[in-house]
């Protein structure tokens, strides 16, 4: 019987400490996951806070790409003015003559015109126009034919060309035209038959 007593008092014993162990081991455990809840929660105010860095950042991104645009715009007229401003263009009209005469009403005649214009600069050229306007409210076709235009492809450096058009003139007033010559809205040489 001291045996069985002595048996069951160590069972006991044994059930005892294993119980003050598994609640120790439990609060260990109660205590990381009270950490680890700590840990996720910072980690997701870090997470809210990284959004708001993203969306800041993604603004900040939109704002600079509007502005690089911005600036582009900027230097491709800043380089459309260096190609206009430099000593190296040089686009004229060199010669201005008319032909014929035919009456179209009283005394208002028609006359084949040529307009003769020459690249003096050392740069080929692309996307000029030509345009030619009456000049004058005394002329009677001033708003009939108020202005002509000519796309010109390309003109090579050195290179002169000649525009075939019609002109309408009076003979007290005479042909009384102004010629410019235009790269994009840029007035690159100017002619008065007048």
């Amino acid at each position: 019987m001291k045996r069985l007593f002595l048996v069951f008092t160590i069972i006991i014993i044994l059930l005892s400490v294993t119980c003050v162990v598994l609640s120790y081991q439990n609060s260990s455990l109660n205590n990381q996951i009270g950490v680890l809840e700590d840990n996720l929660s910072e980690c997701q105010n870090q997470t809210i806070q990284c959004e708001n860095q993203i969306s800041e950042l993604e603004n900040q991104k939109y704002e600079l790409e509007k502005q690089n645009i911005e600036l582009q715009n900027q230097n491709d007229q800043l380089i459309q003015l260096t190609k206009i401003n430099n000593s190296s263009i040089a686009v004229r009209v060199t010669n201005f003559t008319i032909s014929g005469m035919d009456s179209v009403v009283g005394v208002l005649f028609e006359s084949d015109a040529n307009i003769t214009i020459q690249n003096l600069g050392t740069n080929d050229l692309e996307g000029l126009t030509l345009t030619m306007v009456y000049s004058g409210n005394d002329h009677p076709t001033a708003s009939q034919l108020n202005q002509q235009s000519f796309k010109i492809e390309s003109l090579n450096a050195g290179e002169e060309r000649t525009v075939n058009t019609n002109v309408y003139w009076q003979p007290d007033v005479g042909v009384r035209v102004v010629i410019s010559i235009k790269l994009d809205d840029t007035i690159l040489h100017e002619y008065r038959t007048y």
